[in-house]
């Protein structure tokens, strides 16, 4: 069975009406990436950070309580700094202390629960990876190998309607899985940047040398892993087997 989710994924483009400190290497990066400063000066929703006295009058703070009142589930990658933005601008001031920090944000999310894929891939799935295209491809690879369970796919709109100035529309083909292993001639020879392979960035792609490629990460990774396992113990190979089984994947 295959079951598929259509996401749209898209920026809020918020600006806050009181004085803020940046760094410059955070509008560096920002800029790189296409962040568009004079689109969030002109088109950005105001809002005042922490407690307002009327916050229905302040679309941003009448969205965070809608999600509040709601208990929708809100997933998060790395997500403390976000946790903490969105408590210190949209619920309150930030408390002295970071147990009473702990005990509001779990009341505030109480409702849908609050997820990090992060802390999920590195303390409970104990991924040898956890930077999020890493986290997504390899998801996407095992849902395809899953035996007599529900197969999710993922696409994403192309457009976000209504069309709003506030609301920047990212483009993303993530839909379809790449080729595994990839179609690139001599993959499982390619030197992989180790940096990369631990964080998903490298600091100095242009003279690195190595590759930067997931599915190459990938696949390397899969051919290791199948290697130690031809070489296990046939007890081993059994307790390994049944381990897969019981998860519903495929057996070979």
């Amino acid at each position: 069975r295959e079951r598929g989710l259509v996401a749209q994924v898209y920026d809020v483009l918020l600006l806050c009406q009181e004085p803020y400190t940046v760094q410059p290497s955070s509008l560096k990066f920002l800029v790189c990436h296409g962040f568009d400063f004079n689109k969030q000066c002109s088109s950005g929703l105001p809002y005042t950070p922490g407690l307002v006295e009327h916050p229905s009058k302040q679309t941003v703070h009448s969205l965070m309580a809608a999600i509040l009142r709601r208990g929708c589930p809100v997933v998060l990658h790395n997500g403390l700094v976000d946790l903490v933005f969105l408590y210190g601008s949209f619920y309150a001031p930030l408390p002295h202390s970071a147990s009473v920090f702990l005990a509001d944000a779990c009341e505030m999310f109480a409702g849908g629960g609050l997820y990090d894929t992060k802390c999920i891939a590195e303390f409970h799935v104990r991924e040898p990876s956890s930077f999020l295209e890493y986290i997504f491809r390899k998801s996407q690879q095992a849902s395809k190998k899953m035996q007599g369970k529900v197969n999710m796919t993922v696409s994403f709109a192309e457009h976000l309607s209504p069309a709003l100035d506030h609301v920047v529309h990212l483009p993303l083909g993530l839909a379809a899985a790449p080729s595994h292993p990839p179609e690139l001639e001599g993959w499982d020879l390619l030197e992989v940047c180790p940096t990369y392979a631990s964080l998903g960035y490298c600091p100095k792609p242009e003279s690195c040398g190595k590759c930067h490629d997931i599915m190459v990460v990938l696949s390397q990774e899969g051919k290791k892993t199948s290697t130690a396992a031809a070489a296990a113990s046939p007890q081993q190979q059994r307790g390994r087997k049944r381990k897969r089984k019981a998860r519903g994947e495929k057996l070979s």
